[in-house]
This record gives C-alpha cells, sequence and structure tokens, in this order.
C-alpha cells in the first residue's frame, strides 16, 4: 500500500487512515508506505490499536502534507523495499490524486518496475469520482499504462466495494482478474 500523504491529499486522510489500518490489521502480509517526496515504512506501527498506530505514523514527520515526487517515492521504494515486498501475487496497491511535481519519465519508469514484479497494480484516485473527471495530469497519464485498475476510492461504500472485489478474484483464483487499464469511476 504506497499512500500519498501530500498536500494535496490531506483532506482524504481521514478516510484512508482507518481502511489502510483495517486492511493492515486483517491482512498481516499488508504492508503501508506513506509517500511524498520520499517515503516512510509504516507497516510495524499499524499493527497496535487504530489511536496508537495514527500517532506513531503521525509521529513520522517530514512527508506529511508537503509535496510530491511520485517517481522519486516510488523508485526509492522499489529499491529498498520490492525485493521484499513484491512478487508475482503481490497486489500493488497506490493512492494517490496524481499530483505531482516530479519528472514523469521517472514515475514510468519506477512503475515500470513495480508493475515488472508485482502480479497486480491498482491505482486508487479520490478525484476520479468528480463529474467530468479524466486523467489530465503527467503522473495520471503515465500510470494509466502501467494500472491494471484506476479506481475512485472516494468514500467508504467504494472502498469495500474494492476489497470485496479483490477476495472475490482471489478465491475465485482468475487470471487475469480484470483487463489491463480497466477503470473503475463508482
Amino acid at each position: 500500500m504506497l499512500w500519498d500523504v501530500s498536500g494535496s491529499m490531506q483532506e482524504y486522510v481521514g478516510l484512508y487512515a482507518p481502511w489502510i489500518y483495517r486492511l493492515a490489521v486483517l491482512y498481516p502480509r499488508v504492508g503501508v508506505f506513506p509517500f511524498g517526496v520520499t517515503w516512510q515504512d509504516a507497516t510495524r506501527v499499524m499493527r497496535g490499536s487504530f489511536a496508537e498506530a495514527w500517532q506513531r505514523v503521525d509521529d513520522q514527520s517530514g512527508i506529511w502534507g508537503a509535496g510530491t515526487a511520485i517517481g522519486a517515492a516510488l523508485g526509492s521504494w522499489n529499491v529498498a523495499r520490492g525485493g521484499h515486498w513484491l512478487s508475482g501475487s503481490t497486489l500493488v496497491i497506490i493512492i494517490s490524486d496524481g499530483w505531482d511535481v516530479g519528472r514523469p519519465e521517472q514515475l514510468e519508469e519506477a512503475l515500470r518496475a513495480i508493475r515488472g514484479r508485482a502480479g497486480r497494480l491498482v491505482w486508487i484516485n479520490p478525484l476520479m469520482a468528480t463529474p467530468g473527471f479524466s486523467p489530465k495530469t503527467r503522473a495520471l497519464r503515465v500510470a494509466n499504462k502501467f494500472a491494471d485498475l484506476m479506481a475512485s476510492g472516494h468514500n467508504p461504500a467504494a472502498l469495500l466495494q474494492l476489497v470485496q472485489r479483490w477476495q472475490t478474484a482471489d478465491s475465485s483464483r482468475r487470471t487475469p482478474w480484470l483487463a489491463r487499464g480497466e477503470t473503475d469511476a463508482t
């Protein structure tokens, strides 16, 4: 779970924090990596109570509410942690609105490397449910090339539907579980 916690995503922290926490508690193999210009490993802190976990994540200051260089952060994460976390059965979830000050080439390189090692890549963008939305940022245009699914994740019901969809796909062992580049703005 690579979670954009930059300034443009701050209004969604209250939506994603409990969801990410619950997934990390229910599924011990879920890793949690908030990012902005750099990334941090919040996986261990997600194992306590929500209040404790949130306080400990909040104490990992430095990336919260700042800028975003998605390609640099994901590329650095892949070098440092990709070998441990990524395999052909891994579902990588990136949560970001795609507002990015980094170079699109760097993001393309990072996503290509992650996608090459992972089983599936899902990009969750809370703005996708906005009427008239289209992926116009450079980062979202790049992400669309590599994501198996671009999903809105704009409210708790949409996040629950995503989890149910993944559980159904995993339990039936269908491969591929969706078409590359499929979008889900529900």
